[in-house]
């Protein structure tokens, strides 16, 4: 694993590629042994890092982001936190986490910079003397990282170099009645993620290294079944497709998963250190995954099925709204694959229920009439292949060599 250098000796931030020579479906390392109980824990106090990533899912529901820019907005928090747990020694963790997570969720969340500041300094205040000294230390060294991940999100591709929006050009895609394009009322009339196939992955060696392979041309049998399913699904159904779209408005379906990872946490109670580098893992791979999935979907442009049989699947039956992007593969299964194979790694024993969740999300999306079997199949493959990648990929360089240069560990714990 990484080990964390006084931050004087950090070097600049890059962006490292993966070798090539690795393979291109590695095993997926055993995690546990990293994530352990530390005698420094204190029983009563909740971590900080469950209490930011609480937060992040909270301001993410309140700005209504998207399930694509929410994953963006915790990785960038989680892998903040991590890199700043990992800095410092064990009594400067809680406010290195804190003042990492301040500075990232201002980053993104620019409307919110009071409260944030207030939520600081209100944590800061509590405890004895010895230890408000000592978490303002760490904040202070957590602050210093933030930046250091603020600068990877600002050069990551989401928005130009300005921090402007990406101009689509609708002239970059192909045009043809077998293939996709956004309907003519859109709103907004830009496609979704149209920029994510040229962002900069984490772990990956490229947005396409996972790429699904070509969908069916034929989409009868396909839509045959989505339009079955849709005429004969129950009311039971139709309520769970809706409580599983977790879109804007929502904690989104990647803090889902972070919010599932919080009652492991606790029953293994892992220090900061160890709980942070779950939802670093986590989040990165679920963003790369993010990444893979949109590179797919923009490269086969694959029709919605009420696009290929608008009479037998009417906007009326489409619960859950009409994603404004291409069908193949199915972004919840990307997603919920590559969360449930980071999360198992760590607690192998909530592996029914993790699983059973892929299944759900996969299976909302076709009740929902919005994807095909294939779409979800492909997804859930994607995921998890992305996530097996970054596992190994933390196994074998630690997790921080995706975002910093020059980065060891304080023999300090």
């Amino acid at each position: 694993m990484i080990r964390a250098a006084p931050l004087r000796l950090i070097g600049p931030l890059v962006f490292l590629a993966a070798c090539s020579e690795r393979p291109t479906s590695p095993a997926a390392a055993d995690l546990s042994a990293t994530a352990v109980a530390s005698a420094d824990q204190k029983d009563t106090q909740e971590l900080a890092t469950i209490v930011w990533q609480q937060t992040a899912r909270s301001l993410a529901k309140t700005r209504a982001l998207s399930p694509i820019v929410a994953p963006r907005a915790y990785a960038l928090v989680g892998l903040a936190q991590y890199a700043a747990a990992d800095a410092v020694k064990k009594d400067e963790r809680r406010g290195a986490v804190a003042g990492a997570s301040v500075q990232v969720l201002s980053y993104i969340f620019k409307l919110d910079i009071a409260a944030i500041e207030a939520q600081l300094a209100a944590e800061g205040a509590v405890g004895t003397a010895d230890e408000q000294a000592a978490f303002a230390r760490g904040v202070t060294a957590g602050r210093a990282m933030g930046e250091i991940i603020v600068a990877r999100g600002k050069a990551d591709g989401f928005a130009n170099a300005d921090g402007t929006a990406k101009v689509w050009d609708p002239a970059t895609l192909p045009a043809g009645p077998t293939i996709w394009a956004m309907d003519a009322d859109a709103t907004p009339h830009v496609p979704a993620g149209f920029q994510y196939p040229y962002m900069r992955p984490y772990f990956l060696t490229s947005a396409d290294q996972f790429r699904s392979p070509p969908p069916l041309t034929d989409l009868t049998g396909q839509v045959n079944e989505v339009i079955e399913i849709v005429k004969n699904r129950t009311p039971e159904q139709a309520a769970m497709a809706v409580a599983l779209n977790l879109g804007p408005g929502s904690i989104t379906p990647a803090g889902d998963f972070g919010e599932k990872a919080e009652p492991f946490i606790r029953k293994r109670n892992m220090d900061e250190r160890a709980a942070a580098h779950v939802y670093a893992l986590l989040n990165a791979a679920i963003m790369d995954a993010v990444i893979g999935c949109w590179d797919t979907k923009y490269t086969y442009l694959v029709l919605r099925p009420w696009m290929v049989a608008p009479a037998d699947l009417p906007f009326s039956s489409l619960i859950i709204g009409r994603p404004n992007h291409p069908s193949y593969p199915s972004g919840h299964s990307c997603v919920s694959a590559s969360a449930a194979t980071v999360l198992e790694r760590f607690f192998p024993e909530n592996t029914t229920e993790l699983e059973q969740r892929v299944i759900d999300n996969g299976m909302s999306r076709i009740i929902a009439g919005i994807h095909y079997r294939m779409d979800v199949e492909a997804g859930q493959a994607l995921g998890r292949n992305v996530a097996h990648w970054a596992i190994q990929f933390d196994n074998t360089n630690g997790l921080l060599a995706a975002v910093l240069q020059g980065y060891r560990g304080n023999d300090d714990r």
